[in-house]
Formats: C-alpha cells, structure tokens, sequence
C-alpha cells in the first residue's frame, strides 16, 4: 500500500479514566467497555478491579486471585495486547506462565485473554495498578 505497511505494533490505546467513567475511589467496577468490539472483566473477588485516582487506576490484586479477562465480540479475534501498569510489592501481570512487563507488547490469539496477577518476588500481596490498556484485533 502507499506510504508501506503499517507497524504491527498499530494498536488501539485507551487509558482507564477514558473508559472506567470515573467512578468515585475505592469503587469497584467490574466491567468496562474497551470499545464496541472489547469488553475488560475484573475477577469478582476480594478488592479486584477497584478503581482509584478518579478512574485513572484500576487495582488488580494476587492475593484476591486477581485476573482481568479481554473479551473480543463474536467475529473478532484478538492478535496483539500491551498493558501500562505499576506495580506493589512485586506484582507483576501474567498471561499463562509468562510475564506480561508493562508497556510490552504479546502476542495473543482467540477472541479471550485472561491476565493474571503473579508475583516476582516472595511476597504474597503483590497488586498491579493499570493505567491504560492497547489491544489489536482483527474482524474473522
């Protein structure tokens, strides 16, 4: 196409506070709306998916079992997903068994991703805080 191809790393970044609405601190909110094709879930448990900073944080928590589930609608599949976030206590994401640093781009496929909250130290109550979320999809 003119001009090249575009970069894979083309994706579509919403920072939490364009999307959680702003909810008052410490409010829990367990579902956001990424767009019309992706819905984000927290785990329904303990104080995951707590939103803090007038909505510009949303908390995931290891010691809840946090996870965050990035669902695409029917006909669409997710390809690629980067997640900004700081950490507690060592918390760090995870997708499966690896590491998912914040701002790195993964590779994903399906029309579901599950993150989870591990740890890369010893401590049990590691959280993650995430600032913004980029995603790539693609129509089936």
């Amino acid at each position: 196409e003119e001009g090249g191809e575009k970069p894979s790393e083309d994706l579509i970044t919403k920072k939490i506070s364009e999307i959680s609405g702003g909810p008052e601190n410490a409010t829990k909110v367990s579902t956001m709306k990424f767009d019309d094709v992706v819905t984000l879930t927290a785990s329904d448990s303990g104080n995951n998916g707590k939103v803090y900073s007038d909505g510009a944080e949303w908390r995931f928590y290891q010691s809840d079992n946090g996870t965050l589930t990035v669902t695409a609608k029917e006909g669409y599949t997710l390809e690629k997903i980067k997640v900004t976030y700081t950490t507690s206590k060592t918390g760090i994401l995870m997708i499966g068994d690896a590491q998912l640093a914040s701002d790195s781009i993964a590779d994903v496929s399906g029309n579901s991703v599950v993150l989870a909250v591990g740890n890369t130290g010893t401590a049990t109550n590691g959280q993650v805080k995430i600032t913004a979320i980029s995603l790539k999809y693609k129509v089936n």
